[in-house]
């Protein structure tokens, strides 16, 4: 059986299916999705049927069989499904990244491997092509899904050796450098996790590009290579996405905009109307 009759065989209701294997789960979508705001999450993400674009400022990621996708940090993104339906739905699936287990694997790598520099790369996003290796690696896991005692014993090994595969392939400095602390990309990661710790306090951008140890200008710069996005348009999108998670688990407008730190309830509502589409009255209608 082949990966696509397999996914099919597993994933056989819209929306998400748990695998068992910790970090490993897989989607299904019966209709498509115009450009939505979303949050993309540390994760590797295979599509076993159907083409996926996700737009990360000024960049666009087209993803599909042929090629997957990898996201090296919490980020806010567009995303867009062109074509779905119960007849031919998308089928995918997402690993998501786990640091100590990169990490481990590079120790046990750099015994036989000197790495090629990567230094100048800002990537924090990027697809890849995907190999025969890396589907048969993919086969196996999904074999296991439904057998306990084979998720237990085996579930780990065989992600860590789907990550090992990753990481030996051309994009793979995308989860090495962001591990290793040796790229451009990753001197901006922590600086993505401070403003996702602290947007709901005022942030003025000089106390971030103290905290980075740059200059503003510097840090405007390099934080808009990696993400496309200016520092104050990607705390904007990180309060908005979680005011909208507040409004769906049913927070009052106000509320969402004050835990999400808006002062200002009018210009909260103005922005999130701007990002989504719709006021924040109208999330319970999107539920």
């Amino acid at each position: 059986m082949d990966l696509k009759s397999m996914m099919q065989r597993l994933a056989t209701a819209e929306g998400l299916t748990r695998t068992g294997i910790e970090g490993f789960d897989l989607y299904r979508m019966d209709k498509p999705y115009e450009r939505t705001s979303t949050m993309l999450v540390p994760a590797v993400c295979f599509i076993l049927q159907g083409r996926k674009t996700v737009y990360l400022g000024n960049l666009e990621i087209v993803y599909d069989e042929r090629n997957y996708l990898i996201g090296s940090t919490k980020i806010p993104v567009e995303s867009e499904l062109k074509e779905a339906s119960p007849e031919k739905p998308y089928l995918g699936m997402v690993i998501h990244i786990d640091p100590a287990l990169i990490s481990e694997l590079l120790v046990d790598m750099d015994e036989f491997n000197n790495w090629p520099d990567q230094t100048t790369s800002d990537r924090i996003i990027t697809d890849a092509p995907i190999d025969q290796e890396l589907e048969e690696n993919l086969l196996r896991l999904l074999k296991i899904v439904g057998n306990p005692l084979k998720v237990k014993i085996l579930g780990k090994a065989l992600i860590r050796e789907v990550f090992f595969n990753i990481l030996s392939g051309e994009r793979g400095y995308v989860l090495r450098n962001c591990v290793l602390h040796h790229a451009k990309a990753h001197k901006i990661v922590p600086i993505i996790q401070y403003l996702e710790n602290n947007f709901t306090q005022p942030i003025e951008i000089n106390d971030v590009a103290k905290y980075a140890g740059m200059s503003a200008s510097s840090l405007y710069s390099q934080f808009k290579s990696a993400t496309s996005l200016s520092p104050i348009q990607f705390i904007k999108r990180i309060r908005l996405h979680h005011a909208h998670s507040l409004l769906m688990e049913g927070a009052s407008p106000g509320e969402a905009s004050e835990e999400s730190g808006y002062g200002s309830q009018s210009q909260f509502s103005r922005e999130f109307k701007r990002q989504f589409g719709y006021s924040p009255s109208r999330v319970k209608e999107q539920r």
